[in-house]
């Protein structure tokens, strides 16, 4: 049922998710350089997947979907298996100690894409909260972001991560858009 649910989803928003597709895949380029998970079908596959997974927690949370994938991408290079040197977890790099409500289970969090975008979605949406924040692409998302990262709205490490993160985004952007 969730499949045919998700299936009929994309066909209603083809459009969009191609963008989104076409932007995560844009992040993904490291220079010249795309990682082999990104090359051929799989890579194909792999890309649209994402790109459903981070407008579902979109739509969940209110973060803008692109702004997810740029973040998952400054984090982990979208990697699910990845591991920070503060024990974070997965795609979006989630630390044990402070997780959102509902997302307590690590072991979900190491194992399930789906499971640690979401998460890291309300995250970020508590930390807007936190900072008073609407999402945007201006650059206003700077301190949203920084406490994502720091743990406080504001920051010099913060801001200079709140400053990777807006040029991933700038480059998906600029992807999806087809410019």
């Amino acid at each position: 049922m969730t499949r045919l649910v998700l299936l009929l989803l994309l066909l209603v928003a083809a459009p969009a998710y191609a963008d989104l597709t076409a932007a995560v895949l844009a992040m993904a380029h490291d220079g010249d350089y795309l990682p082999r998970e990104f090359r051929g079908e799989a890579g194909e596959r792999l890309t649209a997947d994402l790109a459903v997974l981070f407008e579902i927690a979109s739509t969940e949370t209110g973060e803008p979907a692109l702004l997810l994938a740029a973040v998952a991408r400054n984090e982990s290079s979208f990697r699910q298996n990845a591991t920070g040197p503060a024990f974070e977890i997965g795609l979006m790099q989630l630390h044990p100690r402070h997780l959102p409500d509902g997302c307590a289970d690590v072991k979900r969090l190491r194992q399930y894409r789906s499971f640690n975008i979401i998460c890291g979605a309300r995250e970020l949406a508590a930390w807007r909260r936190t900072c008073g924040q609407a999402p945007t692409f201006r650059g206003t998302d700077k301190d949203t972001l920084s406490a994502y990262q720091s743990g406080r709205c504001s920051s010099s490490t913060g801001r200079a991560y709140a400053a990777r993160v807006l040029r991933h985004l700038a480059r998906g952007l600029a992807a999806g858009s087809g410019g």
